[in-house]
């Protein structure tokens, strides 16, 4: 859990936050005025899809003053650092284009155990890749990943 420890100091004087995220979304409850919307196996360019196409996630943005985008260990594989700032800027523009008014939030990749050794270091370069490119547009990026990182798995 980890992950969300976080969060609850962004929610507090929030009406409701959205988190849109891959599979690790399902495991995350008990964290108030938080709609959690997991995409098992989606990349950051499947989660565009579902913001443009699925009526239901495009009614909880229009609900959420935050959304928190949690995704890209589905592309760590697929993407070259460089493209990661591109992609995202897809997806936080369909988010915007929903709702212009919401604050986003971006919560680092997060290495995997069954891989980790492989992607380790690609996690690390994407993820201040993508630091860098919040920092840029004035987005939130919430370091997550660190933990992980800096244990020994």
């Amino acid at each position: 859990m980890t992950l969300y420890f976080g969060i609850n100091c962004f929610v507090i004087g929030c009406k409701r936050a959205l988190l849109i995220s891959d599979s690790i979304g399902k495991h995350v409850s008990g964290v108030d005025e938080l709609v959690v919307a997991p995409f098992p196996g989606r990349t950051i360019g499947g989660l565009s899809f579902e913001v443009t196409r699925n009526l239901k996630l495009k009614h909880a943005i229009e609900s959420a003053d935050m959304v928190i985008v949690h995704a890209g260990t589905n592309d760590i594989h697929k993407l070259s650092v460089d493209e990661f700032p591109a992609v995202l800027n897809n997806l936080f523009a369909s988010i915007h284009l929903v709702k212009p008014t919401v604050k986003l939030l971006y919560s680092g990749i997060l290495p995997r155990p069954v891989d980790f050794k492989e992607t380790q270091f690609m996690v690390i370069r994407a993820n201040n890749r993508i630091r860098q490119f919040c920092k840029f547009r004035k987005y939130t990026f919430l370091r997550s990943f660190k933990p992980f990182v800096q244990e020994k798995w």
